[in-house]
């Protein structure tokens, strides 16, 4: 015979118990309402002879209870736990809320001492993209801690440019802190208390460090991407050399990627992993990880090989080559390709020109610049009337654009071809309206059907809820488990040095689905990717098979 779930069972008698409860408390608020019951004397003898029901009724339940069990025999008494991951111990990465607002929080490094506190407050908008709290002036936060001995404080954070950001410095003592967010508007609003639990380094941590622009433009992205790693090592079987990878942070944005590396170096961290932020920035943190010998693994995608680079992103050339072939597979005559003012952009806009002239599309090429005016960039698309509009820029560059040319009347008659910085849900979901059925096809080197990445979304909604879904966290989780493979080959006592060796030998061939690595002595990166076109409500799928870009 089969038996209820124990959980079920439990549920079904508490059920049970509390309707006998309220059934006599009922009949007796309705007796007294309609004086059958008098007065409290019978109130009183009415309360003796639930004392004497309640624990009867209490008792056949519990025989009840203890049958099913036991004819239940070996059934599965409780429901099967999910393969996800584990909540992190000591996590610099906190998310919470209050009213309309969802406010993250970065504690740079995460460690005893001075901290840089980064708290933003974002609001979602029409169509539940996180967009700046429109009115706030600043941030209080209400610090009190278990255990330190620290007396109980408040800290005023001053608004940083480029975003939703408010940020200071903070000294925390080892212990766990409780944190409450007061955010200063026309009125002030309480946002929930989060705790962080600030340890020092254990013997047996092996410290990742995420340099990334936790503060600046790039704070939402680069706080997710964070938060992938994260969730990766904190994974079942992270750390399976017997060091638990911790991840430790650093803010780029006040001083630099060269400072925020030594920072990281200073406090002992083996490898660097995740970074993120502009790309005069990112080659800076590759230059200062080289110098001091440090393995980066992560998104890198517009500097020259380096024996400590590794990474994450497809190529620019071979992605630009993918985009031009795509275009001629939907049969244009002729394209138009945009490129943002970012340097790998402008690389990647010239290989997809290149590979267009050999193919025979008649083609040309416009470059947006910083302050440009998207209604007049608009005129220009409209004028050249493309076939297909190829978008090598990030969202914040690309809507803008998609929005003008539709208000102006245009939109290319075959469809669109964006770069794998647009594969993002927000962008597709913004730039819907605007499409109105023209066709959006994005390259990435990840599957969001894959495996890895529902992964990614499972333990996201389990150890994070409030926090927002999206390719910049799920490329982080991908990075993450490249650390932990690389941790769990570089032996009980993974040096940098070891984790270099690994990271070179380890991953020829190694893929997670669609995403495969070919890493050798000399570096490399991911040997394919495909296109992907939104489905609503959030999704994007897979259109045709994978291309190979090694």
């Amino acid at each position: 015979m089969t038996a209820l779930p124990l959980s079920v069972r439990v549920g079904l008698f508490a059920a049970l118990a509390v309707l006998a409860v309220g059934t006599l408390i009922i009949g007796a608020r309705e007796q007294w309402r309609e004086g059958d019951i008098p007065g409290p004397q019978d109130a009183r003898s009415w309360w003796r002879m639930a004392r004497l029901l309640l624990p009867l009724e209490a008792a056949v339940g519990l025989v009840a209870l203890v049958s099913a069990a036991a004819l239940g025999g070996g059934g599965d008494a409780s429901p099967r736990a999910e393969p996800v991951a584990a909540a992190a111990p000591g996590s610099p990465l906190l998310m919470t809320g209050g009213g309309p607002h969802l406010v993250p929080i970065a504690i740079a490094p995460g460690l005893p001492g001075a901290n840089r506190v980064v708290v933003g407050v974002e609001d979602r908008d029409a169509d539940g993209v996180l967009q700046p709290a429109a009115g706030v002036t600043g941030v209080l936060l209400r610090l009190a801690c278990d255990g330190c001995g620290a007396a109980p404080s408040t800290v005023r954070l001053p608004a940083v440019g480029g975003g939703p950001w408010f940020a200071g410095t903070v000294t925390l003592a080892a212990g766990s802190w409780s944190i409450s967010p007061v955010v200063e508007a026309a009125s002030a609003v309480a946002i929930g208390s989060v705790t962080a639990s600030i340890d020092a380094a254990r013997p047996d941590d092996l410290l990742v460090g995420v340099p990334a622009d936790l503060s600046g433009p790039f704070g939402s992205a680069c706080q997710n991407h964070a938060a992938g790693v994260e969730l990766a090592l904190a994974a079942a079987g992270a750390g399976s050399s017997g060091r638990r990878p911790r991840v430790v942070l650093d803010d780029i944005a006040p001083g630099g990627a060269v400072a925020a590396i030594d920072r990281l170096a200073g406090v002992g961290v083996r490898l660097l992993a995740a970074p993120c932020g502009e790309a005069g920035t990112l080659g800076a943190v590759a230059g200062a990880a080289t110098r001091l010998r440090l393995p980066l693994v992560g998104g890198l995608r517009s500097e020259g090989p380096s024996p400590y680079v590794w990474r994450t992103g497809v190529d620019q050339a071979a992605e630009g080559a993918a985009l031009a072939a795509q275009v001629r597979s939907l049969g244009a005559a002729s394209a138009l390709v945009v490129s943002g003012p970012r340097p790998e952009q402008a690389a990647e806009a010239g290989a997809v020109e290149a590979a267009l002239g050999r193919e025979g599309v008649a083609h040309e090429g416009l470059a947006i610049a910083p302050g440009d005016d998207p209604a007049q960039l608009a005129a220009r698309l409209r004028a050249s009337n493309p076939a297909v509009l190829v978008l090598v820029a990030t969202p914040r560059r690309a809507l803008p654009l998609v929005e003008a040319s539709t208000r102006a009347g245009w939109r290319p008659a075959r469809g669109i071809v964006a770069s794998s910085d647009l594969m993002s849900v927000s962008f597709a979901e913004d730039a819907a309206p605007y499409l109105d059925g023209t066709p959006l096809l994005v390259a990435s080197e990840l599957d969001p059907a894959d495996a890895a990445a529902r992964d990614y979304a499972v333990a996201l909604r389990r150890l994070s809820p409030l926090r927002p879904p999206g390719i910049e966290g799920a490329r982080g989780y991908y990075t993450g488990l490249v650390v932990d493979r690389a941790v769990a080959a570089s032996g009980p006592d993974p040096s940098s040095e070891r984790l270099e060796h690994a990271l070179q030998t380890d991953f020829m061939g190694w893929d997670l689905g669609l995403f495969r690595l070919d890493w050798g002595a000399t570096g490399g990166g991911p040997d394919r990717l495909a296109f992907f076109t939104p489905a609503g409500g959030g999704r994007f799928v897979r259109d045709g098979a994978p291309v190979a870009v090694g």
